[in-house]
């Protein structure tokens, strides 16, 4: 039993068909008849007025007609000229409906494309516009890789010639910038990879080149990308190391002086209190003996520390 009546559509007439009285959310019944009557073997074209009425029309030509394939063009979700680039979701969706397209194009058979006014209205550019800009960017990708590259061999001279001295921060802001770079890459690359592997047979020739050509170089780049992100680890791995270990220096030096000023301070400790009976009081060259044993004592402490090699 049909959930909806045929419809009466002139088979083989080209032209303009207006049908009424469609309820607010029968639209998939209707659709399905239409697509029934005027085009069993070829896809159909359904318009929506926006996007929010798309996933209940999807549901319902899923209860309607099981085994009819329905394509999904949304629309950009973002303005033209906006400061926000589109979502990876709608960019990946727009990516399988029109290799989707393409594949129906070439071998035309049963289905549905829904779409929106937005997103019909929204011109799709041809491939030689899309892979000219997408190498513009690559290239400005790859003199960014070059310039970081620039900047970290000026960053590792400077290392290796113990000439350092704001070079953590340089690397800091170094690897902030090739975080950004890779994550930028890495969707080209994701997104160049899965056309290449879900839609390569459906696309035409030409699209494929491009597709190569353009995955192969934002391949390139994204090993660039990452063995520089690697190379500025083992850097400021590297000059944690000089730091730690210019530390350590410091500290084993106020250690030794420490190690060696300790007898004086308790001469001096012990020689500064004022109570009778101290030695050497009355004798007039009781400070210069003093001095002298403190300063003996002080030298055989720097000889018992350098003797274990500490210095």
């Amino acid at each position: 039993m049909s959930l909806i009546p045929s419809i009466g559509l002139p088979k083989g007439r080209v032209g303009q068909f207006t049908v009424d009285g469609v309820a607010d959310g029968y639209e998939a019944f209707a659709l399905v008849e239409t697509a029934r009557e005027i085009a069993p073997d070829k896809p159909v074209l359904f318009v929506a007025r926006d996007g929010q009425r798309l996933p209940a029309i999807i549901e319902a030509l899923a209860f309607a007609a099981p085994g009819l394939p329905v394509l999904e063009l949304p629309a950009w979700d973002c303005l033209p000229y906006d400061r926000v680039s589109p979502g990876a979701d709608a960019a990946a969706r727009r990516l399988d409906a029109l290799s989707a397209m393409i594949a129906l194009a070439k071998k035309p058979h049963r289905a549905v494309i829904l779409t929106t006014a937005n997103a019909l209205l929204q011109r799709i550019p041809p491939a030689e516009l899309i892979e000219a800009v997408m190498g513009q960017s690559l290239d400005g990708m790859a003199a960014e890789l070059d310039k970081m590259g620039d900047t970290l061999d000026g960053i590792e001279d400077r290392i290796v010639c113990d000439a350092w001295h704001n070079e953590r921060q340089a690397l800091v802001d170094a690897r902030r910038q090739l975080v950004l770079i890779h994550r930028q890459m890495a969707t080209l690359t994701s997104l160049f990879r899965h056309l290449d592997h879900s839609h390569r047979n459906e696309l035409p020739d030409p699209i494929n080149d491009m597709a190569t050509r353009l995955s192969h170089r934002a391949h390139t780049l994204h090993h660039d990308g990452e063995q520089l992100q690697a190379r500025t680890r083992l850097l400021q791995d590297e000059l944690m190391a000089k730091l730690s270990e210019q530390s350590n220096q410091l500290l084993y030096i106020l250690s030794v002086m420490t190690a060696v000023l300790l007898p004086m301070t308790i001469i001096s400790g012990l020689f500064g209190m004022n109570v009778g009976g101290l030695p050497l009081v009355d004798t007039p060259h009781g400070f210069w003996v003093v001095t002298a044993i403190s300063v003996v004592i002080a030298g055989i402490v720097y000889k018992i520390v350098r003797r274990l090699g500490r210095v």
